[in-house]
């Protein structure tokens, strides 16, 4: 028997062991999911300048995570990048105002003078519009995945906003993308819009946050968007028919 030969195979075998747990312990030692998301809320929650750059290299730490949380952060980083530091207080922001009498315009309109997304830049004018309308839409695929109703409804109304601004720079009917749009403007300019375009974002913004128990801060917008519903017996078409001439009047 040769005891060498026998010895060199145990030794051989004990390595491939020993190997084999080193890679286990190392991948196990690797970033969890809520790390990733921790690190990534904490990057957007430390940032004073809300550039783009700054907000995707935060994104950027989720990797290629895909679940609820980490859509949060993302519909999240599309607001903050926009300059809202909490979007989930716009509404109550709104409410605010529509209580103390300080516009005369519907709460609707309001509510979409505040939210036109417009960091985004390009090299037209129309260019520029396309991209934030892109970006404002990118941002509330976002907020529906993270299943957040508050979220879905609040970026819901920034596509709508948006879509309205952009048509108008396309018509060539005004810019309403600096910085400066009142709710009388948006009254007046949301015929330039697509029908079918308002209305596919009324019915994500109504079914996900205007069933069952209403917070007071979404009865005005719910009402409105139920109105239009109605009207539009459910065709997104016809729905958007509807909400331009409610939030035109």
């Amino acid at each position: 028997m040769n005891c060498s030969n026998i010895f060199f195979n145990l030794s051989l075998k004990h390595s491939y062991l020993i190997i084999t747990l080193m890679i286990a312990i190392l991948t196990s030692c690797g970033q969890s999911d809520s790390d990733k998301i921790g690190d990534a809320q904490f990057c957007l929650d430390k940032l004073t300048i809300h550039s783009e750059e700054n907000v995707n290299n935060c994104v950027a730490k989720l990797g290629n995570l895909e679940n609820k949380e980490s859509y949060l952060i993302r519909c999240n980083a599309g607001f903050i990048q926009e300059g809202f530091s909490s979007p989930t207080k716009i509404l109550d922001v709104v409410d605010g105002m529509t209580k103390n009498g300080t516009t005369n315009t519907n709460p609707t309109a309001t509510i979409l003078s505040v939210l036109i997304f417009k960091t985004k830049t390009g090299s037209t004018a129309t260019e520029a519009a396309k991209n934030n309308e892109d970006f404002a839409i990118q941002t509330q695929s976002y907020c529906i995945k993270s299943e957040n109703a508050g979220l879905i409804l609040i970026s819901s109304f920034a596509s709508m906003a948006t879509s309205i601004a952009s048509a108008t720079t396309q018509v060539g009917a005004g810019n309403l993308f600096d910085g400066s749009a009142t709710p009388q403007e948006i009254a007046s300019a949301v015929s330039n819009a697509s029908p079918t375009v308002l209305g596919s974002t009324a019915l994500v913004a109504y079914q996900t946050n205007c069933t069952g128990e209403i917070d007071s801060s979404k009865k005005d917008l719910c009402s409105t968007l139920s109105t239009a519903i109605t009207s539009g017996n459910g065709d997104a078409a016809a729905i958007g028919s509807s909400l331009q001439q409610l939030i035109g009047n």
